[in-house]
C-alpha cells in the first residue's frame, strides 16, 4: 500500500512542484491556517538556538555561494534582432550541440541546436506509475 507520503514524495519527482501544491491542495493539506493569535515563542528547548544559528549559517553560505554563480558568466550569450521572435520551451533538456553561431542568419524551421535525447518510454511508465498511484490513494 503507497502511503500518502509516498504519493506527494513521487507527484513532486514526476510532476514539480506545481503539481505537488495542486495534489497537497486537493488533499486538503495546503490550506490557509485558521490560528488568530500570535505565536508562543518563549521557553524554547535547549540548544534551539544553537540549531537556528547553524540553520543561519548554512542559508548564508549556500546564498553566497549562489550569488558567487550570477557573477560569472552564464554560460550563454547573444544578440537577437528583429521585429518579432517567438522562442519556447516545451520540455526540459541540455543543449548538446548548438547549430549556428552569434551573427548567423536564420529561417523559419530552421535548426538552432540540438538536445538531448530523452527517453520517451521511461516518461511513460513514470507518469503511469503515478496515475496507478493516484487511483489507489483515492479509492
Amino acid at each position: 500500500m503507497t502511503t500518502r507520503r509516498q504519493l506527494l514524495t513521487a507527484i513532486g519527482m514526476v510532476g514539480g512542484s506545481a503539481a505537488l501544491y495542486q495534489a497537497m491542495t486537493t488533499m486538503g493539506h495546503a490550506s490557509e491556517t485558521q490560528y488568530k493569535g500570535s505565536p508562543d515563542l518563549s521557553g524554547a528547548r535547549a540548544g534551539a538556538s544553537v540549531l537556528v544559528l547553524g540553520l543561519g549559517a548554512a542559508l548564508w553560505w549556500k546564498l553566497r555561494q549562489q550569488a558567487r554563480e550570477l557573477e560569472s558568466p552564464a554560460g550563454s550569450s547573444g544578440l537577437v534582432e528583429g521585429t518579432k521572435v517567438a522562442i519556447s520551451a516545451r520540455l526540459g533538456a541540455r543543449i548538446t550541440k548548438m547549430n549556428v553561431r552569434e551573427g548567423d542568419p536564420v529561417k523559419a524551421a530552421d535548426v538552432v541546436a540540438e538536445l538531448e535525447e530523452m527517453d520517451p518510454e521511461n516518461w511513460e511508465k513514470r507518469c503511469a506509475d503515478l496515475a496507478d498511484a493516484l487511483r489507489k490513494a483515492v479509492s
